[in-house]
């Protein structure tokens, strides 16, 4: 693991797989890491036997990241700013994202405001995103950060996410300080991110909702389904066939075990 500082110097963790000339950020969701989101579902080694560089930072209150409890040091803009900080410490000039969930709304509000983002995946998302921020929802999510045990949490979908957060064996408090911050989230500005954008849902991924319901509010967005749920769709193996065909500037998709001078699908054919 690799450290810098963010600009409320919270010191931040992330990993560096692949050494292709192609840079992408992996960004994952909410009480994950990036090692249960990119690593262990396949899709980070894939990238990068595919050429890219592939760059996995733990969120703040993630993972080996640090994780203050002020809900104050958190926030979707603070999120933001750590991608940016990213971007900046490694020099980098021109850089892809990919985003599953929580990891989504971060890589769109990222290219909505740095101008070094080319292209991006926002997966694990789709129509209901807008759903997901509401004032009732995050306290309800928080709340079950909080309680002392998941079994007594009557809000069903707050449950599930305290359930999963004891499976990642996340840090809970930090959590509840995240979802307290994002009580206060502004709408994304679908109309300002101009770069090429793909959205990616599990056929069977009812929190997020149809991908390409969200793929229309863009101006330049293109959607596509994997199988699964909010949980296994990155474990099917055109999630990262998807990625892969979208962000190389050709579209063509290059994936090991694929002959160099096989042609195979585009995106959207």
């Amino acid at each position: 693991m690799e450290r810098y500082t963010a600009i409320d110097s919270v010191e931040l963790a992330f990993e560096i797989m692949g050494e292709g000339p192609s840079t992408v950020i992996l960004l994952h969701g909410f009480a994950a890491d990036h090692r249960r989101t990119w690593i262990r579902s396949g899709v980070a080694p894939a990238l990068a036997s595919a050429g890219f560089r592939c760059i996995m930072p733990d969120a703040r209150g993630h993972g080996d990241s640090g994780a203050p409890r002020d809900p104050h040091s958190y926030g979707d803009e603070l999120l933001v700013a750590d991608v940016s900080s990213l971007i900046y410490e490694l020099g980098l000039l021109s850089v892809d994202l990919i985003g599953y969930s929580m990891g989504a709304f971060t890589a769109l509000r990222t290219a909505a405001t740095q101008p070094r983002v080319r292209r991006l995946v926002a997966a694990g998302v789709g129509g209901n995103l807008e759903s997901h921020g509401t004032h009732a929802g995050t306290d309800a999510i928080a709340a079950a950060m909080e309680a002392p045990r998941a079994e007594d949490i009557a809000d069903t979908r707050a449950r599930a996410y305290r359930q999963f957060a004891d499976a990642t064996g996340a840090d809970l408090p930090a959590l509840a300080a995240l979802q307290r911050a994002r009580s206060r989230a502004r709408a994304i500005p679908f109309d300002v991110i101009h770069q090429p954008v793909l959205v990616i849902a599990g056929t069977d991924d009812s929190l997020a909702g149809s991908p390409a319901e969200l793929a229309a509010r863009m101006s330049n967005a293109i959607s596509a389904t994997v199988s699964g749920h909010h949980l296994n769709a990155l474990f099917d193996p055109r999630f990262t066939e998807l990625c892969a065909a979208f962000l190389f500037e050709d579209g063509i998709l290059h994936l090991p075990g694929n002959a160099a001078s096989q042609r195979s699908e585009r995106v959207g054919e």
